[in-house]
């Protein structure tokens, strides 16, 4: 059989992995995962649910979509000497990248899904985290990308220093919020053997809030168009993360008082 001829653009290159670095990526990662589960176990028992075991493994299971975020994103792992994970659409996922995800997600579920149930936060705190989330993502990559372990190629925009690319920086936070909203609306309806529905929920949101934002930019960098296309396309992709979190906000912040003189012309209403 006769194949079509994979275009440039969607070519991947190859890179060494960095073996000392890659033994204490899984060192480490693997220490915060199983402090994750620890602390979700701890939570279990405290609050007589199983609840924040759920959102660990919902976090845990959300490993698998990192293929289809590195090949869209043109980005990759280190393939030569990798310890491999798994791998899928052409994509090979080294054991401490798929671990991360459980500390990654799981500790952002068991700190703010509670705080988002019962609406402890103010949209403006709320947006503050987010901006934090967001210089964090890009912060958490620098080292990764420094010595090697992982890479962007390709004509990426918006992408200083030729780190992580500031779109997907923002991302991130759609990434976060849609996923943690849902489990925070939605988990008081399941019950039962219905709460195992919470492990599905968190890939569910994480890809919606991903693809909600990235489509434009995923489309341009896996297209033959120039720079400013991905441009344009990596702009609208910033502004998308934005309008996701401005959908996802209210339904988790906390809801705005009435001053005593409003209250007052209501009742003399």
């Amino acid at each position: 059989m006769v194949y079509q001829t994979m275009p440039d653009y969607m070519r991947v290159p190859l890179f060494d992995m960095p073996q000392d670095a890659q033994m204490w990526a899984l060192y480490l990662f693997s220490a915060l995962a199983v402090l994750t589960y620890l602390l979700a176990m701890y939570r279990c028992i405290a609050e007589r649910s199983p609840n924040p075991l759920l959102y660990c493994l919902g976090g845990t299971v959300t490993c698998f979509l990192e293929p289809l975020l590195t090949r869209l994103l043109d980005a990759t792992h280190a393939q030569n000497g990798q310890q491999l994970a798994y791998e899928s659409l052409g994509q090979r996922v080294p054991w401490h990248a798929a671990i991360s995800y459980t500390f990654y997600f799981g500790l952002a579920y068991l700190s703010l899904v509670p705080a988002f149930r019962e609406r402890r936060y103010t949209a403006r705190t709320i947006w503050l985290m987010l901006f934090g989330v967001t210089a964090s993502a890009w912060i958490y990559e620098v080292p990764l990308i420094r010595v090697g372990l992982w890479s962007y190629f390709g004509d990426q925009p918006y992408q200083p220093f030729g780190l992580q690319p500031v779109y997907w920086s923002f991302a991130s936070m759609a990434m976060l919020i849609t996923p943690t909203a849902l489990i925070a609306r939605y988990e008081a309806l399941l019950q039962g053997w219905s709460r195992i529905m919470i492990v599905a929920l968190a890939p569910i949101g994480a890809i919606a809030g991903a693809a909600g934002a990235c489509w434009p930019v995923w489309f341009a960098l896996n297209s033959p168009y120039g720079h400013g296309v991905k441009v344009f396309a990596a702009t609208l992709t910033i502004l998308f993360a934005l309008f996701i979190a401005w959908l996802a906000i209210p339904l988790v912040a906390r809801q705005k008082q009435e001053s005593p003189q409003a209250l007052l012309l209501q009742a003399g209403a």
